[in-house]
């Protein structure tokens, strides 16, 4: 299968993102970023370790907006993504057969926020 590649922007409000940066977060530092629309995202480049991506993704959208990630219910207080990011062309891979996700994003609903 053929790879396509479309232009890096956020799943949820379509506007471009920023290339992943190295943050700190209240847990440590990530590899991620945030959409003007309030997306927020992580990068992990090996593509293997998404569960742990999706903790800090998850963390990162609360950080003082919600005591505890963990009671969020996901559908009902957040939306999540997960693509495949290609960093040396800062775009996301459409069509793949065995390349891992590698992107979360994590959008918190409106009474979350």
């Amino acid at each position: 299968m053929k790879e396509s590649k479309e232009k890096a922007s956020c799943p949820f409000c379509g506007k471009m993102i920023d290339i992943p940066q190295k943050m700190r977060t209240e847990l440590g530092d990530i590899i991620g970023g945030k959409c003007a629309c309030g997306v927020v995202y992580v990068f992990d480049h090996s593509g293997h370790n998404m569960g742990q991506a999706f903790v800090d993704a998850l963390n990162f959208a609360c950080e003082g907006k919600c005591d505890n990630p963990w009671e969020l219910i996901p559908g009902e207080d957040y939306e999540e993504a997960l693509l495949h990011y290609e960093w040396r062309t800062h775009s996301f891979l459409t069509k793949r057969s065995r390349i891992p996700d590698n992107m979360c994003f994590v959008l918190l609903k409106k009474e979350n926020k």
